[in-house]
């Protein structure tokens, strides 16, 4: 049987260069657990968190990501944009769009 997630907070934290990320985490909020995704636009980057969910834990995301388009649906207009080898061309190397989620069960 999968779990469902209590609460969410989705956060979009922009591009980022993967050297010189600061990192994600769940200090001094009421979540227990938390992951972020990268990818080349907001889309990508939540597909990447919601795969890194699903195969680390038993958490259904399919309920999960109905419920982020749900609560913040300006994320999904955004889909694509911005694209950061649109934004940034050939300098885009080892850029990247990060999206984290936090949750508690």
């Amino acid at each position: 049987m999968t779990t469902v997630v209590s609460d969410f907070q989705v956060d979009d934290l922009g591009i980022e260069n993967c050297q010189y990320f600061q990192g994600y985490g769940v200090a001094f909020t009421p979540f227990s657990d938390c992951c972020y995704g990268i990818g080349d636009n907001p889309q990508e980057a939540l597909d990447d968190c919601l795969e890194q969910i699903a195969s680390s834990y038993d958490i259904d995301v399919e309920n999960l990501e109905q419920r982020v388009h749900e609560r913040y649906p300006d994320f999904k207009a955004v889909g694509d944009k911005p694209s950061v080898f649109d934004e940034l061309g050939e300098d885009s190397e080892d850029m990247y769009y990060h999206i984290g989620i936090k949750w508690k069960i």
